[in-house]
């Protein structure tokens, strides 16, 4: 009679309190097949003894006990646990049921856990028992290589010996616990491992690189041995169609960025096409970040000569381009610039094309700065001429910023007089704006005295000095008070007040609100100075933007503000923000063109006040 240890677990809950109680209860079996786990200090010791003394037994089916124990979820950690511990009895209990059923364990997914144990912990002459039964069909391998729980027997056995799976290594290279395994054997950088490997995959690139694992085995060769031992994979990748396939492909890429860190140079005429892939131009910047040496740098400058048009165009590989533009002086790739500037049109008409441009007019301004920086001596008596430059305009501007007093007065001095003249240049008027935005009073009193004492509305119509006007407005707009309403009509001159009525100062909106008052309908028909009129409207309280109101609803040819893109905008927005000042008009104003989608708007609303109102005028409209 064989005893049988079975675990119940019962919970008993009490009537008059929510207390747990749990209680074991053990009980004698002669008819189970399988057992379930004792509880308590003495269930590995009652477990093994249970395997030890049943295992000869047979089931109703005619099969070993023993084999039924291996196959059950409990009792093979048990088995497994002495496997670990190098337990002689069970260790020979275990090799005495295993041949013949080395394939129907591997397959199970308990048996798996006990052969993957025996690989691990058999003695190298036991080990044939469970090799012979896989390696000498090629049916088992091949079903083991395909299968879950099958694959992790071949991993095991890779761990063990890989030297017993001779010519077996690429099939298991192409699974993924197979090239987790080979990868760290590779990395362990074992002489003997990576040579048996390396004889192997060869001739094999073409089947590896193609398979999402077999891949990373061979970057794991390339990366952890010297190029000579590996030369076989340089020389299949390089042929024109892998090569191609890899270049173009996101994971293939990463052997061909693999082989780049590794020799560069063995990558000579492909290496434009290399930089027309997203992670092959990012591996090259990053090999030339790493690698301060000059012949890296020249080697790819070798490489792209005659193509930088091409490349600079595409986009991919701009970003190399731009990289060498702006990491390495100009003196290094003068190549570079000789090519673009002979076809400057087609990269200006490349959206791609424009940012080397940039890339390029930002080198050659802070290589020119640098060479200036050591020379204002040598512009002193000429710096009014050499503010019109681009270069001049920046240095200057750079000058003001830093507030250097003894190179100040000195570009003052000889700014002073030549205000109006520099006004009406590019670069000339951005130096005044410095000026004025860096300077304090003293210093910059000169600008203010020259522009004030000339035509200034003249100046705040003209492209260039416009910004120096509105950067004066910016500072002080109490000097521009009685030309403001004009000022307000030009390009930078409407911002400057939009600007000066944010700032939300009650003197300075009255000022300008003075100024505005009376001219409103002739403002609101100006493409610019309809938004300072729209901004007050907006923003301001009604009892400061009532004369707006006012003179544009007592205008006498009202309706024919709606025919003026710039009117028309105004008056949507008043008519947004109090449709009910329209009383009267709606009638005109819905026979408009660009006044009837309003009113059709606010009438399909939900304000129910707003409906109300658009009713009792069309029905006043009908009864006239």
């Amino acid at each position: 009679m064989s005893l049988l240890f079975l675990s119940s677990l019962t919970k008993w809950r009490g009537e008059s309190n929510h207390f747990h109680r749990f209680r074991v209860e053990t009980k004698m079996s002669n008819n189970r097949d399988s057992f379930r786990l004792g509880m308590g200090d003495n269930r590995h010791r009652l477990m093994s003894n249970h395997i030890e003394k049943n295992n000869d037994k047979k089931t109703t089916s005619g099969k070993s006990q023993m084999l039924k124990y291996m196959k059950d979820d409990h009792s093979r950690k048990e088995i497994v646990r002495k496997l670990e511990s190098k337990n002689e009895t069970m260790t020979k209990l275990v090799q005495s049921e295993l041949k013949g059923n080395v394939m129907d364990l591997s397959l199970d997914k308990n048996g798996s856990f006990v052969i993957q144990s025996c690989l691990r912990h058999f003695s190298e002459e036991s080990l044939p028992i469970i090799w012979n039964e896989i390696m000498d069909k090629e049916e088992n391998f091949d079903q083991l290589l395909n299968h879950n729980l099958g694959n992790c027997i071949i991993q095991t056995m890779t761990e063990r010996n890989p030297k017993l799976l001779k010519d077996r290594l690429v099939p298991i290279s192409m699974t993924k616990g197979g090239s987790i395994c080979l990868q760290k054997m590779v990395e362990k950088n074992y002489d003997d491992i990576n040579s048996l490997l390396q004889t192997e995959l060869e001739g094999s690139v073409n089947i590896l690189s193609k398979n999402p694992f077999a891949i990373f085995v061979l970057i794991s060769l390339v990366k952890a041995s010297p190029k000579d031992r590996v030369e076989f994979i340089w020389k299949e990748v390089f042929e024109e169609k892998l090569f191609n396939e890899l270049v173009h492909d996101s994971v293939g890429s990463l052997l061909i960025q693999s082989m780049m860190e590794k020799d560069l140079q063995s990558f000579s005429g492909r290496i434009s096409e290399i930089s027309k892939t997203s992670g092959g131009v990012i591996k090259l910047q990053r090999i030339l970040e790493s690698n301060k040496e000059e012949k890296y740098s020249d080697f790819i400058l070798e490489q792209i000569q005659g193509k930088v048009i091409e490349l600079s165009t595409h986009q991919q590989a701009h970003f190399l381009i731009r990289f060498l533009v702006e990491r390495y002086p100009k003196k290094r790739h003068l190549m570079i610039w000789e090519e673009i500037n002979a076809d400057r049109m087609k990269l200006k008409a490349n959206v791609f094309g424009k940012y080397i441009l940039d890339s390029m007019n930002k080198k050659d301004l802070l290589e020119d700065q640098a060479v200036l920086q050591n020379n204002f001596e040598s512009h002193v008596g000429n710096l009014v001429n050499f503010s019109k430059t681009k270069e001049g305009s920046w240095y200057l501007h750079n000058i003001l910023i830093e507030n250097d007093d003894s190179k100040i007065r000195r570009i003052c001095k000889e700014l002073k007089g030549n205000v109006l003249d520099l006004c009406s240049d590019r670069h000339g008027s951005w130096v005044l704006q410095a000026c004025i935005k860096y300077l304090g009073e003293d210093n910059s009193q000169f600008i203010w005295k020259e522009i004030l004492g000339s035509d200034v509305l003249k100046l705040a119509f003209e492209e260039n000095s416009s910004y120096v006007i509105s950067t004066m407005i910016d500072k002080d707009i109490l000097s521009f008070t009685t030309i403001l309403s004009e000022i307000a009509k030009t390009k930078t001159g409407n911002m400057a007040l939009i600007n000066a009525l944010e700032k939300k100062n009650p003197e300075i909106n009255q000022l300008i609100c003075s100024e505005l008052r009376g001219k409103v309908v002739d403002l609101i028909k100006n493409e610019y100075a309809c938004f300072v009129i729209q901004w007050c409207i907006n923003n301001l309280p009604r009892e400061q933007n009532q004369f707006i109101w006012d003179e544009i609803l007592n205008y006498e040819k009202f309706s024919s503000l709606f025919n003026i893109r710039s009117s028309s905008f105004t008056l949507k927005e008043m008519l947004l923000k109090d449709i009910f000042s329209f009383s009267g008009k709606i009638k005109d104003i819905s026979k408009m063109p660009t006044g009837k989608p309003i009113i059709v708007k606010l009438s399909n609303g939900k304000d129910q006040k707003i409906i109300k109102f658009l009713d009792e005028e069309f029905s006043r409209a009908r009864q006239e």
